[in-house]
């Protein structure tokens, strides 16, 4: 094993994206990215072949978070094999959730006028 895979093996990855938490996904994946960006630093990540990075990726956003990123479609200009693309996706999907329940508040909260 390499030095610089050893190094990265002593790393802790960020814990999983905690998407159970009802209404807080957009502040889970903010805390989250910025965890899992200090993880790319520390580990050299970036020299990585691009599958390892993906899977790096995968990996540490845990199963509930893989579930969400298998169902992901691709447009044929979007390479599925570029951890970016599939985080985009994935920033798309929690941010999108944040919004959506917001608006449903925002609906729920009407008054209606006599």
């Amino acid at each position: 094993m390499s030095e610089r895979m050893n190094s990265l093996l002593q790393v802790e990855p960020p814990a999983y994206l905690n998407m159970e938490e009802t209404g807080r996904l957009a502040d889970n994946w903010d805390l989250w990215r910025t965890q899992y960006g200090d993880f790319r630093t520390l580990t050299e990540m970036d020299r990585e072949s691009s599958l390892v990075q993906l899977a790096s990726f995968r990996h540490t956003n845990g199963p509930n978070a893989l579930r969400v990123i298998n169902g992901f479609t691709y447009s044929p200009d979007e390479d599925r094999v570029v951890w970016q693309v599939v985080m985009a996706k994935m920033e798309r999907y929690c941010l999108g959730e944040s919004n959506e329940t917001y608006e449903r508040y925002i609906f729920n909260q009407r008054k209606q006028q006599h």
